[in-house]
């Protein structure tokens, strides 16, 4: 969720955000998310809800060392220094069905360090193509392909939107749903 700043560039930008479910790992970085939206998205209460937990393969419940907080945090490299955290892990099909089944989503964003492929792992193709735009950001990780998972992507129906040129980090991308 990186402190809310996606949600919040897209309110400074005056693009309407109907829903919005964030998912913060660290629950440092999720007490200053929390705070970040609701003071400054006034109706984001009843709009946004933020979890203290990670998106994984599976629900369930994992352990991880965790430090005061950092964009970098991930479930696959405790912190050198830290605390001992128990946090619940969501699916997809678990943060989908925090929507109205025959909503569409406008903007996916995933940014969760390295856990994109474990996601992606036990996705359905209903899942998937309820978001319109994917915005992800693919780490290399060691025994995974960042290729094979573009590929799994385009398979499901969407196109790369991604504007090379444009890009700020060479590992985001865009994929836009085909009709």
């Amino acid at each position: 969720a990186n402190g809310g700043g996606f949600l919040l560039s897209l309110r400074q930008q005056q693009i309407q955000v109907n829903q919005a479910v964030l998912v913060e790992l660290n629950p440092h970085t999720w007490s200053r998310c929390v705070l970040n939206i609701y003071r400054n998205i006034p109706e984001a209460p009843s709009r946004v809800r933020v979890l203290n937990g990670a998106a994984g393969q599976k629900d369930g419940q994992i352990k991880v060392t965790l430090g005061r907080g950092s964009v970098g945090d991930s479930i696959f490299s405790d912190s050198p220094i830290g605390e001992v955290h128990q946090l619940t892990q969501y699916s997809f099909a678990t943060l989908l069905a925090q929507f109205p089944p025959e909503s569409e989503i406008h903007i996916c964003k995933i940014d969760i360090e390295g856990a994109e492929y474990d996601l992606f792992r036990n996705i359905a193709r209903t899942e998937i193509r309820r978001c319109k735009h994917l915005i992800i950001e693919i780490h290399e990780m060691p025994n995974e392909s960042s290729t094979i998972l573009r590929e799994f992507i385009l398979d499901q129906g969407y196109r790369e939107t991604t504007t090379r040129d444009k890009m700020i980090e060479s590992n985001v991308y865009i994929f836009t749903r085909v009709a």
